[in-house]
């Protein structure tokens, strides 16, 4: 199968947070600030991924990855390593010099991609999500990445 990995078309954003809303129940959706990327078969999107920027005062030159996916029938192809670099030559076109994000312990798929495409575990300053009521992220793991 032929895929493309490139930015979301503004006709697919819906598309995408809708997937989004699929892959993530109960969280809501996704902010109105994120910037997709899809990996694309034809005209299917067969993946799709999310940033933020970071705007905190402790690393304004910060991207936070807040979202990838890859639908059943396509994984396997290596979609969302390819979605992360895309993401991340993006960021370095952008100026950004850190992308962090976060996975459970048990997404060994996303674990594996991470370490692939250079990420390594911190510990945040601050435990993140501690004040969300709908969050059930203990646990979790914090990746960053330093561009260079």
């Amino acid at each position: 199968m032929t895929y493309r990995v490139r930015r979301a078309w503004k006709h697919e954003i819906g598309e995408c947070a809708d997937l989004y809303c699929q892959f993530f129940p109960g969280i809501g959706r996704p902010s109105s600030e994120s910037i997709w990327w899809v990996a694309a078969h034809g005209d299917e999107i067969a993946g799709f991924a999310s940033v933020k920027r970071y705007s905190g005062k402790s690393h304004p030159d910060s991207l936070f990855l807040s979202s990838a996916g890859v639908l059943a029938g396509h994984r396997g192809h290596g979609l969302h390593k390819r979605l992360i670099r895309a993401r991340l030559r993006w960021a370095k076109r952008e100026g950004i010099t850190r992308v962090f994000t976060y996975t459970m312990p048990d997404n060994a798929h996303s674990i594996a991609s991470l370490v692939a495409c250079g990420f390594r575990i911190f510990v945040p300053e601050v435990p993140w999500f501690e004040d969300c009521a709908h969050c059930h992220y203990d646990g979790a793991l914090y990746w960053e990445k330093f561009l260079s």
